[in-house]
């Protein structure tokens, strides 16, 4: 069974990696805009 760094070393775990890292810039992205878009809707809409 191949350790890890083998793993990730390998084309497909590099992919892996790769999609896994950009879906948490996605949701570091949308928590940003939904936190934006809260201070946007002032505090009236609380």
């Amino acid at each position: 069974m191949p350790s890890l760094r083998e793993a990730v070393r390998s084309s497909i775990g590099k992919k892996l990696v790769n999609g896994l890292t950009g879906l948490i810039l996605c949701g570091v992205i949308v928590g940003h805009l939904i936190g934006n878009l809260l201070l946007l809707a002032g505090p009236e809409q609380w």
